[in-house]
């Protein structure tokens, strides 16, 4: 979900699952991002900003899933929150943060 949401921002950042647990946990998944050496420090902090924010708004929407949902209802939540999450929010900081880096064609 957290890759998705960055890809709304323009970031590519896949994930990959972990191989599954002996313990029975539930199932994990990480993130991987590489970095060109030409990539500067300020696309580098604009990258986590983004993940810190997306982050911090699955926290607050996934504490808004009431309980007791049938898996259905929960799933139809879950990509309802999607939407939400996914949809544009302009503001000053993101137009100003796009000018810094509508000119660079490198994956991070």
């Amino acid at each position: 979900m957290i890759s998705s949401l960055l890809r709304t921002k323009g970031w590519i950042v896949p994930n990959y699952p972990l191989p599954q647990s002996t313990d029975g946990s539930d199932k994990w998944e990480v993130l991987r991002v590489v970095f060109r050496s030409e990539m500067s420090m300020d696309l580098v902090q604009l990258l986590l900003t983004h993940i810190h924010l997306t982050v911090q708004k699955l926290i607050k929407c996934s504490n808004s899933i009431p309980e007791g949902l049938s898996v259905g209802e929960r799933r139809y939540a879950i990509y309802n929150m999607m939407l939400i999450l996914a949809s544009p929010e302009s503001t000053v900081d993101d137009e100003a943060s796009h000018h810094k880096r509508k000119n660079y064609r490198g994956t991070c």
